[in-house]
């Protein structure tokens, strides 16, 4: 069955909304990445979600809803030209085009969060092949995340490492007095850290020289001079260490209140 240019740009339309997820769950930003690179991707999403609405349609077939079989089904996206060379698509049944083109939709969707998956666990032809290049050329393996501090935070996420508690400072200048709390999230776009009961650790003064020989992971932003030293800290060490810190925050607290009130 031949189609047309036409159909085929409305068939793999819904691979952007699996691009859109996708660019959502992989490391890698997708959106330094050229116009061309991306919409190849959505278009191969697009192709996708075509294939798994062939085996949702087949597998339809062999339940006892074979009547669905007519809503979900490729040959309902099928598109008529009529009259010659005038561009005019006429449906070839609205609620059978409607819902097989929704179903189209929703697989790219899930077809976008499936291959980022299996690209972050490693399982795509596109990260196999370089790793078995770079093992054959002994090279180590180029990671796909393009940010250090996501890498660093993964790594010891996946190391069940955390809570993380964090002293943040500008290289080569206030390293002795750095801000301390404990890491709550970031975003890489607009550069922000997010940092948590601080007041606890602004609580204790002697905190920065008990965390001065702490084993730690550090970060640092070699364009703004921002350093972001994580410590090696477990949930065993925190559970104290917090409690420690809230016995001094309460009773600077009780102090401060009853020198107000006096």
């Amino acid at each position: 069955m031949s189609i047309s240019f036409s159909e085929l740009l409305i068939y793999l339309l819904p691979g952007f909304l699996g691009l859109w997820v996708f660019k959502r769950i992989v490391q890698e930003d997708l959106d330094k990445r050229s116009e061309s690179t991306q919409i190849a991707i959505a278009l191969l999403l697009g192709i996708s979600a075509i294939i798994l609405l062939f085996v949702v349609n087949f597998v339809i077939g062999l339940t006892s809803f074979t009547w669905l079989v007519r809503y979900i089904s490729p040959n309902a996206l099928s598109l008529r030209i009529e009259e010659g060379k005038e561009i005019r698509l006429i449906l070839d049944g609205g609620v059978e085009f409607l819902c097989s083109y929704t179903v189209l939709c929703i697989l790219a969707i899930m077809s976008g969060g499936l291959w980022a998956l299996l690209s972050e666990i490693g399982l795509t032809p596109t990260r196999k092949l370089p790793d078995w290049i770079n093992k054959l050329l002994k090279r180590d393996a180029q990671s796909p995340c393009e940010s250090a501090l996501r890498a660093l935070v993964d790594r010891m996420s996946e190391n069940n490492r955390g809570p993380f508690l964090v002293k943040i400072y500008m290289l080569g200048e206030n390293r002795n007095d750095p801000l301390i709390g404990w890491w709550q999230s970031y975003s890489e776009t607009e550069k922000e850290i997010s940092l948590t009961r601080i007041e606890l650790c602004e609580a204790e003064p002697e905190l920065k020289k008990l965390l001065v020989m702490q084993p730690r992971d550090c970060w640092i932003n070699h364009n703004s001079g921002v350093v972001v030293e994580f410590l090696d800290w477990d949930a065993v060490q925190d559970k104290g260490f917090n409690e420690y810190l809230r016995t001094i925050y309460r009773n600077a607290v009780s102090k401060n209140s009853r020198l107000i009130l006096s």
